[in-house]
């Protein structure tokens, strides 16, 4: 619950679908302004229920996320992914996304 506090006092939002009383697909995201892109909206996180997979869900959030962005003036929209989640890679580049960096990874870690 902390990170998620932190999170909107940072500006984090979230958009959801429902089925009846069910949420059955989530996104949390955030406007950012880079040097390297400009105005982005970045997806943090996007899950779509196992039962709804393939059912055109995720491609809702994802078109009103575009569609936030665009309202934004916002440059892009990018977001993280698995290297293995290749059911969501499809998802994205069908949904126009393209594969434009790789992104790495530092823990911090205490020093002993």
């Amino acid at each position: 619950m902390e990170r998620w506090r932190q999170q909107t006092r940072e500006g984090f939002q979230i958009a959801y679908l429902t089925e009846g009383e069910s949420v059955v697909a989530i996104a949390g995201y955030r406007f950012l302004n880079t040097l390297a892109w400009g105005h982005i909206l970045y997806v943090d996180d996007l899950v779509v229920l196992a039962a709804h997979h393939k059912t055109g869900r995720g491609t809702m959030v994802l078109r009103y996320l575009q569609e936030k962005a665009r309202q934004q003036g916002c440059d892009e929209v990018h977001l993280d992914t698995g290297y293995q989640r290749h059911l969501a890679h499809r998802a994205y580049l069908r949904n126009g996304f393209h594969f434009d960096c790789h992104h790495l990874a530092w823990k911090v870690m205490a020093s002993v």
